[in-house]
């Protein structure tokens, strides 16, 4: 059994092993891992984030030179600017118990 304050370093193991050794899915019949698999899915979250930031602008460039030029609407951005910086940390986003993956056997407590 591995000590509490040292369990962490079987996640970051599985992790290299994962981007280093193909193996076959716990479903089976696939292959999955290694380097190429997951320069697969960097490629997929670059095009994904880029997608993501062109919507963006998208909206926010006019918008923000809209409400610039004519200097109506300054409460409303501003508000709502804010409520976007504040909702990450209301839903718990740095909560890093919630988001760890459980393993085989593992039952929650640290």
């Amino acid at each position: 059994m591995i000590h509490p304050t040292l369990a962490f370093l079987t996640d970051f193991s599985n992790a290299f092993d994962f981007i280093f050794h193909t193996r076959e899915a716990q479903t089976g019949g696939v292959q999955v891992g290694g380097l190429h698999q997951v320069l697969e899915f960097t490629w997929e979250h670059i095009k994904l984030s880029g997608a993501a930031i062109g919507i963006a602008c998208a909206f926010a460039i006019p918008l923000g030179l809209a409400l610039g030029h004519t200097g109506k609407g300054e409460l409303l951005a501003i508000s709502l600017s804010n409520v976007g910086r504040a909702v990450p940390s209301l839903a718990g986003g740095d909560d890093f118990r919630r988001q760890r993956p459980r393993l085989a056997g593992d039952d929650g407590r640290p």
